[in-house]
């Protein structure tokens, strides 16, 4: 009994497995695409962006820890510094004294990252 169902089943139903397409129409494929393609436009957007925000994060840690713009800026009777908070600013030396890598700013120690 199964064959002849499985049979029958196959015999009548052939043309419409046949005439079946899972693929959408072509209009939806080309909406479709367009997304699809936006998408893409914006992930590349975000790495750009990522990419520009990564090197401005690598100037501020540098123009601040690296080579004391901020302190540099207090010392010679500056009241702001750009970027910097107002409360981060006021909390911030205004002299340098030597230490074993150079001047640091007044306050700041040099260790070792062990």
């Amino acid at each position: 009994m199964g064959a002849s169902v499985s049979r029958n089943w196959s015999a009548s139903n052939s043309g419409a497995l046949r005439a079946w397409d899972p693929r959408p129409a072509l209009d939806e494929q080309r909406a479709i695409a367009g997304v699809l393609g936006a998408l893409d436009d914006k992930i590349e957007q975000n790495r750009r962006t990522a990419r520009a925000l990564e090197r401005l994060a690598r100037a501020i840690f540098r123009a601040w820890f690296v080579d004391f713009e901020p302190v540099k800026a207090k010392a010679a009777g500056a009241t702001s510094f750009p970027s910097m908070p107002q409360p981060v600013f006021d909390a911030l030396p205004t002299r340098f004294v030597d230490s074993a890598i150079g001047p640091v700013p007044e306050g700041w120690e040099v260790k070792s990252n062990q």
